[in-house]
């Protein structure tokens, strides 16, 4: 029978401690000294005995603990505990001070790392200007308990359902590069009128500076994680707490707009992404990002699919001001991007064969998402029986 724990009762909450200063305290042979910034390689892939190591000897020196393999990790200050990534470690590790770490005692890592996947504990963050999270609330959360066997059971179940998942979004990745193919192979052997992007632009501007919050009340409005993965993801929008929505009618967002991100992580910056009307409701266009409305000499879906080629790529780079925390572009050199220009007929050719993609693209979309549903689902009922179930007479009209 299952019961609802506080997480403190369940496993040790700690955080990790200081990293040792200057690269002669790392090596090569010994063990793995994990930060903040390694948790989303470590999710990609990368092995643990791969990131930095340091000695038994610099351990003794900077009084480092050793975290054991099942230890939870997540960022719990800093930006990066805005990302809200988990990772459970494979093998003993030291860890930095800016992770927390969970160490299960009446529970497994793997059901635990599943709790904080679709638990997310950025949603524990308090204050989005200084993100942190406090050992005490993470210690406070609740977590619905099952039996051993039954734990092991759920996470044998997340196990397949999430490779279906990963399945999904290699279907999704296959259309995006068959975008890509078809661009290269309609503008990219062929020459055109360059002009700059200024010059086919109407305007290209920052976004209003309100403040905003997470919760839905107000006005929905554009934050940096509204583009993620190359898409708008509404349900990354932020809410602008204001009543008179006159004043904003000229950052309010037309179908079409292309947004653009220019302050981030270089990894991130000049990602281009067009607006194509997701929320009946009024949008704002946000700080942050740049908002791009086109004249009729180009179509969106070109100059989207520009900003994703090698050559605007390398623009970008050029342009780009690094500072220690993020990087940023400015309009001004923004606009000086060289875009060659084909005919409307011939943009609007490709326009429509993205218009065919993003249909397969939407019905994958739909799939991908009633399967995470019935990993909640599952988390929060604990048979995945009942889950299906509840999960198919929920979603049966969407026709997935």
């Amino acid at each position: 029978m299952s019961t609802v724990r506080k997480l403190r009762d369940l496993a040790i909450v700690a955080a990790g401690q200081g990293a040792p200063q200057g690269e002669e305290n790392y090596c090569t042979n010994g063990i793995p000294f994990i930060k903040a910034g390694n948790l989303i390689e470590l999710l990609n892939g990368k092995k643990e005995r791969d990131i930095q190591n340091v000695s038994e000897e610099v351990a003794k020196q900077y009084r480092l603990k050793l975290y054991p393999a099942g230890t939870v990790l997540f960022a719990k200050s800093g930006m990066s505990c805005m990302k809200g990534y988990v990772y459970v470690l494979q093998s003993d590790c030291y860890v930095v001070s800016h992770l927390a770490c969970i160490i299960p005692i009446e529970t497994t890592g793997a059901y635990l790392k599943y709790y904080f996947e679709y638990h997310r504990p950025n949603s524990l963050i308090k204050d989005e200007a200084y993100p942190s999270i406090s050992l005490s609330d993470i210690g406070n959360l609740d977590i619905r308990l099952e039996t051993p066997v039954k734990q092991a059971a759920i996470v044998n179940n997340l196990d397949r359902i999430n490779a279906l998942i990963k399945c999904r979004k290699a279907q999704l990745h296959k259309i995006d590069d068959l975008v890509k193919s078809q661009f290269i192979e309609m503008f990219e052997k062929r020459e055109f009128d360059v002009l700059f992007f200024g010059d086919l632009c109407e305007f290209l501007r920052n976004g209003a500076n309100i403040k905003q919050s997470k919760g839905a009340g107000g006005y929905p409005i554009t934050r940096i994680e509204t583009l993620s993965n190359d898409v708008f993801n509404a349900n990354r929008l932020g809410y602008a707490d204001i009543t008179d929505l006159d004043r904003y009618q000229g950052y309010l967002l037309h179908e079409g707009d292309i947004l653009i991100s220019h302050i981030n992580s270089i990894a991130y910056l000049g990602r281009a992404v067009q607006y194509r009307g997701e929320l009946d409701l009024p949008v704002i266009h946000g700080m942050n990002l740049l908002c791009a409305r086109l004249k009729k000499s180009v179509l969106p879906d070109y100059i989207e699919a520009y900003f994703r080629t090698k050559k605007a790529k390398e623009y970008i780079s050029t342009i780009t001001k690094k500072a220690v925390n993020q990087a940023s572009i400015t309009i001004t050199d923004l606009k000086k991007m060289k875009v060659p220009v084909p005919p409307i007929e011939l943009q609007s050719e490709f326009a429509h064969f993205v218009e065919q993609t993003d249909k397969s693209k939407v019905l994958m979309e739909q799939a991908r998402k009633l399967v995470q549903i019935l990993i909640k689902l599952i988390l929060n009922i604990g048979t995945i029986e009942k889950s299906i179930q509840i999960c198919y007479n929920g979603h049966r009209k969407e026709g997935v």
